[in-house]
C-alpha cells in the first residue's frame, strides 16, 4: 500500500494513494469539520467501494481531477464549511 499526505494549508489536507485491496483511493480532510462532526473527512472514495463519505458532492467521473487540484480542494472545503447546512449543525464534543 502506498499513501501520500498533502498538506494544503493549516486545515485542510488530502490523503490519496494505492491500496492493494480497495486499489486508489483519495481522503479529503478540513480540521474545522471536527467541530461538528465525528471525523475531519469530507471526502472519503476508492475504486472498490466507491464514496463512503461524500458532503463535497464531488461527482465520481471528476474525483481524481479534483483530487489533483489543490486550489479545487480548498474551494470545496471553505464552500462546504461555510455552507448552511454545515453552520446549523450543533457543535459537539466527540472526545
Amino acid at each position: 500500500m502506498s499513501r501520500n499526505l498533502v498538506d494544503l494549508n493549516e486545515n485542510i489536507y488530502i490523503v490519496k494513494g494505492n491500496d492493494h485491496a480497495v486499489g486508489k483511493f483519495v481522503q479529503i480532510c478540513d480540521k474545522r469539520a471536527e467541530k461538528k462532526l465525528p471525523e475531519d473527512v469530507l471526502l472519503d472514495y476508492d475504486e472498490f467501494l466507491g464514496f463512503s463519505v461524500n458532503f463535497l458532492s464531488v461527482k465520481k467521473e471528476e474525483i481524481w481531477e479534483v483530487a489533483m487540484n489543490e486550489e479545487k480542494v480548498i474551494e470545496l472545503c471553505n464552500n462546504f464549511i461555510n455552507s448552511e447546512t454545515f453552520q446549523n449543525l450543533p457543535d459537539v464534543d466527540f472526545s
